[in-house]
């Protein structure tokens, strides 16, 4: 028997049609568990590339699949035309030319999806509308970028892995990158190049050479072929606001320009593809591209619905609780899917399933979830001094507000480019919302935000707007908090003047 086989387009249909039978996906655990293989094997065998005889066997053997009738009946399974074939690959020291060149004429593989890293998620519910408006972009409007954009834990990378799994079989290939701040842009475009070409470029040479030809070999590839690729966590990327002497950060800048520029490319190129991606932040220089005519769109994601919630809730146990309940349930956290999910915990265990006894004892105490928290506090570290500062003032006032009451209500003055420049930071971080009849700002997230800002304020914020002040000056004569103010009493005038005078009175007594 020959050392490795490659599958014809035919015999991947008839792997296809065994494992839809048993509900599997095409790198499904139970199938690599059976065919004692790896999901990167998996890949490579739906990709049609030629992978070892055994697991090639046993991935068919484990759909009850005949593997000859699998099998490719062409001389590349012969060792001796690949040995002639890899001859006439171009090497990875060819210019971009060259490699373009290969893409169209050699590429003979099959319209079917490669898998990389995509995850799983244990129940999706709700989403439709999103889903729906993922379908229209990227399959109608045929979309070149699409980004994903809200909190932590809303459910982005949950939507993207959803959509992807629905629709798989519309693409050649769809592959899905996690990002993190380590990897380099030109390591993610060898990784792609490798993936989509199917040969093992050199790294030391890929390295040496510019960023230019090698975007560029990568929208030729986009535009010969229907590929969606996915890049899961865009904001690792992206530049924090606070200044900072740490080198890594500082050298991790040179990265972040380049991958704006990649994206930028990949928006602004005319090609056939999609790249869709998630992120917590807008990348803002992608607004000039952006618009619903335009190729390049972004969605911004809320809340789950109330009867989402309740399905949500049904997959890990049914609590107990009227319509209105699940309805302020569902108000009291937004219908954050991450923070829902982990109540729902806590109410089975704690209260019985009783969603009236939690949202009793809500009433009195916000219940805040650390995973929560531990999301939120990272968004809020990498945002500068003033947009911080503008999201507390928000948090304590707790209704929404003009753009001239925020700016005459800061304790400090800004200028209104400053202003807006902050204003439109806290929106790319879906940390705020403005109503667009009104024009008016609000906290996002309700209490998500709101609860967990007004006690990080109580606990670290409030220091910095009051030591800005002398020790004598009275916290009633400042405008942190107007005369107008709907907080509660107990936060506004209490908590944060008990915390500030103690801090005060500390510093005092130190010096």
């Amino acid at each position: 028997m020959i050392d490795s086989i490659k599958a014809s387009p035919a015999g991947l249909g008839l792997v296809d049609q065994a494992r839809r039978k048993k509900r599997w996906n095409k790198t499904a655990e139970v199938w690599c568990s059976q065919a004692f293989t790896s999901r990167a094997t998996l890949s490579r065998f739906w990709a049609g590339q030629a992978i070892r005889s055994e697991m090639f066997i046993a991935i068919c053997e484990a759909v009850g699949v005949d593997w000859q009738t699998v099998a490719e009946p062409h001389p590349a399974n012969d060792p001796s035309h690949r040995q002639a074939t890899d001859r006439t690959a171009p090497n990875s020291t060819n210019s971009s030319q060259e490699i373009g060149s290969y893409i169209e004429p050699h590429c003979d593989r099959p319209t079917c999806p490669i898998w990389e890293e995509i995850p799983e998620p244990a129940f999706f519910c709700g989403r439709t509308g999103e889903l729906r408006t993922l379908e229209n972009w990227i399959g109608s409007d045929r979309c070149r970028l699409v980004g994903l954009l809200g909190l932590g834990g809303i459910g982005k990378t949950a939507l993207a892995a959803q959509y992807t799994q629905l629709h798989r079989d519309e693409f050649e290939f769809v592959i899905w990158r996690s990002l993190n701040p380590t990897l380099s842009p030109a390591q993610l475009l060898t990784e792609l190049l490798q993936t989509l070409l199917g040969q093992e470029l050199n790294q030391s040479n890929q390295s040496n050479q510019s960023e230019k030809p090698d975007s560029q070999v990568l929208i030729q590839y986009l535009r010969a072929h229907r590929c969606l690729i996915i890049l899961d966590g865009v904001e690792t990327l992206l530049p924090s606001q606070r200044t900072t002497d740490d080198r890594s950060q500082l050298a991790n800048a040179e990265y972040q320009a380049e991958y704006i520029q990649l994206l930028t490319k990949l928006g602004e190129a005319n090609h056939r593809s999609c790249v869709l991606f998630t992120s917590r932040e807008y990348p803002h220089q992608l607004s000039r591209l952006e618009g619903e005519a335009f190729p390049v769109r972004c969605l911004h994601l809320g809340g789950l619905s109330p009867t989402a919630v309740q399905q949500l809730a049904q997959a890990k146990g049914n609590l107990i609780g009227a319509a209105s309940e699940w309805a302020a349930l569902t108000e009291r956290y937004a219908g954050h899917p991450l923070a829902l999910n982990l109540v729902v915990s806590t109410i089975r265990n704690l209260f019985g399933s009783s969603i009236t006894a939690f949202l009793t004892l809500l009433d009195h105490s916000p219940f805040l979830i650390e995973e929560v928290q531990e999301l939120l506090e990272a968004h809020l570290n990498r945002l500068g001094r003033i947009p911080q500062d503008l999201l507390s003032w928000l948090a304590l006032n707790q209704k929404p507000v003009t753009l001239a009451e925020l700016q005459e209500g800061l304790a400090y003055s800004i200028s209104t480019s400053e202003l807006m420049q902050a204003i439109a930071t806290l929106q790319r971080c879906a940390l705020i919302e403005i109503t667009t009849a009104s024009s008016c700002i609000h906290t996002g997230q309700q209490i998500v935000t709101l609860k967990y800002t007004t006690n990080l304020l109580i606990q670290q914020i409030s220091w910095p707007f009051i030591r800005h002040f002398p020790t004598t000056t009275n916290l009633n004569d400042m405008n942190i908090l107007n005369e107008q103010s709907d907080a509660p009493e107990e936060i506004a005038m209490f908590s944060i003047r008990q915390s500030s005078h103690s801090e005060l009175n500390r510093e005092s007594s130190l010096n």
